[in-house]
C-alpha cells in the first residue's frame, strides 16, 4: 500500500497535471516580473532627464529650461521634464508614453532637424502642449502646486490679485495664464498675423461666400459712394454691420447706419453716447449723409444725431458669419491677454472705458491692428452699459455679440 501511495505520488510530480498547475505558472509569474521590472525600468528611464534632453534637435528648449526657475531656484527645488509633460496617474502615462512614439518618429524623419527647422514649428508644438495642458485642466502642473498650499502673503500685489480669486475656485487652468514661464514663446506677431489672414477668408468665403440681408465688415474697408469709383470716402471698421442692398460685380451696395455727435461729424459711432467706431468719413461722405432725430443726453449734455449713408464695399471684406466673427474676436481676444494675466469678462466694464483699458493694453500683446480693432467692438458691443439694453440695429448687433460669449 505505502509502495502503491509513493509511486502515485512520484508519478503526480512528473505528470502533465503538475507542469500545468505549477511549473507554467511559476514560469509566467517569473518571466512576467523581469518583464515588469524591466519594463519598468525602460519606462523610468525615459522619464529622465538625461533622456529627455538627448536628442540634439532640443537643444534650444534645453537651455531655455536650465536659464528657467523650474531648473534653478533659490530653494534649490527642480521639477524635470516629466515632472511637467508626464502624468503620474498609471494609464494617462501609458498613453502618453504611446503618444511619445510619433515623437520618436519624427526624431528621425527630420521635421526638426535643425534650429532653423525648430523654429518653423515652434508654434506648432507650442500649441500642441498648450491644448493638451488644457484639456487635462493642468494636470501635472497641479501634482507640485497645491491650490490650498498657496502662500498668498507671500506673492507679489499683482500676483496675488490674479491667482487667489482662481485658487479659492479650484478652477483655474494654469495653462492659460503661464505660458512662455519655462520654455521661450514663438514668434507670436507672424502666427497672429497668418491665423487673421487665414480666418478672413474662411469667413469671407473667397469673396464668394453667400449674402445676407446684414452682413459684417472683416477688416478696414475703403467706403465708396459710387460703385466702381475706387474713392475711399470713409472708412469702415471691423465688426460693424451693413444692410446690404444689392451687388454689382465684386461689390455689394449697401447701408451703414449709426449716430453722430454733435462736434465730432467726421466719425460715425454704432450707438448715441458710446464711443463705438463705426467709420470715419470723409467731407464727401459727411455731405452724403442722410440724418433723422436727433437727442441730447441728459448726463453729458451732447447732441447726437442718427445718420445713415448708402454706398459701396467690397464684397470679399464682408461676412455673413456674424456670429462666428464675434466668436472669433472672443477667442482671440481670451488668448492674446490671457498670457499675462485673468482675463477681464466683457461686462466688467462700460463701453467707453473698454476704450482706455484696450489702449493700455495694445502695446503688450501681439495682435494685429485689424484684430485690435474687432477685439474692441466685441468688448464694447458686450459692456457692462450696452450688451441686452440697445434696441434696433444696434440692438440685434449687441445680442449676436452677446451670444458669442
Amino acid at each position: 500500500m505505502s509502495d502503491k501511495s509513493d509511486r502515485r505520488r512520484r508519478g503526480f510530480w512528473r505528470s502533465t497535471w503538475f507542469f500545468v498547475l505549477f511549473v507554467v505558472p511559476l514560469a509566467v509569474f517569473a518571466v512576467g516580473s523581469l518583464f515588469w521590472a524591466g519594463g519598468s525600468a525602460l519606462l523610468a528611464y525615459t522619464e529622465s532627464n538625461e533622456y529627455c534632453t538627448s536628442c540634439h534637435e532640443l537643444a534650444p528648449v534645453v537651455d531655455e529650461y536650465h536659464d528657467s526657475v523650474h531648473f534653478r531656484s533659490a530653494s534649490g527645488v527642480r521639477a524635470g521634464c516629466a515632472d511637467c509633460h508626464v502624468p503620474n496617474e498609471f494609464w494617462p502615462s501609458v498613453l502618453d508614453h504611446a503618444h511619445a512614439l510619433e515623437e520618436l518618429y519624427r526624431h528621425f524623419d527630420g521635421t526638426i532637424a535643425t534650429p532653423e527647422l525648430f523654429e518653423e514649428n515652434r508654434l506648432r508644438l507650442a500649441r500642441q502642449v498648450w491644448h493638451d495642458m488644457e484639456t487635462s485642466n493642468s494636470r501635472e502642473c497641479r501634482s507640485c502646486h497645491v491650490p490650498d498650499a498657496f502662500d498668498f502673503a507671500a506673492q507679489r500685489p499683482e500676483a496675488r490679485t490674479a491667482m487667489e480669486p482662481l485658487a479659492e475656485e479650484h478652477g483655474g487652468n494654469c495653462i492659460t495664464c503661464h505660458r512662455g514661464l519655462v520654455h521661450a514663446l514663438p514668434d507670436m506677431e507672424a502666427a497672429a498675423a497668418e491665423e487673421e489672414a487665414a480666418r478672413m477668408a474662411e469667413l469671407s468665403g473667397g469673396g464668394e461666400g453667400p449674402l445676407a440681408d446684414t452682413m459684417a465688415v472683416l477688416e478696414t474697408a475703403s467706403f465708396s459712394l459710387a460703385a466702381g469709383s475706387g474713392a475711399a470716402d470713409a472708412q469702415v471698421f471691423p465688426g460693424s454691420l451693413v444692410s446690404v442692398l444689392g451687388t454689382e460685380g465684386d461689390a455689394v451696395h449697401v447701408r451703414l447706419d449709426g449716430w453722430q455727435q454733435q462736434g465730432a461729424e467726421r466719425v460715425m459711432y454704432a450707438l448715441a453716447g458710446h464711443r463705438i467706431l463705426t467709420a470715419s468719413l470723409q467731407p464727401p461722405a459727411q455731405q452724403a449723409l442722410q440724418t433723422g432725430e436727433s437727442q441730447t443726453l441728459a448726463l453729458t449734455g451732447q447732441t447726437w444725431t442718427e445718420i445713415s449713408l448708402e454706398g459701396w464695399l467690397p464684397r470679399a471684406l464682408l461676412t455673413a458669419e456674424i456670429d462666428e466673427l464675434w466668436a472669433y474676436a472672443g477667442e482671440t481676444y481670451r488668448a492674446a491677454c490671457s498670457v499675462c494675466h485673468t482675463v477681464h469678462p466683457p461686462d466688467q466694464f462700460m463701453a467707453n472705458q473698454w476704450v482706455g483699458q484696450m489702449q493700455a493694453m495694445r502695446d503688450r500683446t501681439t495682435v494685429t491692428p485689424e484684430q485690435y480693432r474687432l477685439i474692441l467692438r466685441y468688448l464694447q458691443m458686450n459692456a457692462r452699459d450696452v450688451a441686452g439694453n440697445v434696441a434696433g440695429d444696434a440692438g440685434s448687433e449687441g445680442g449676436e455679440a452677446a451670444g458669442a460669449h
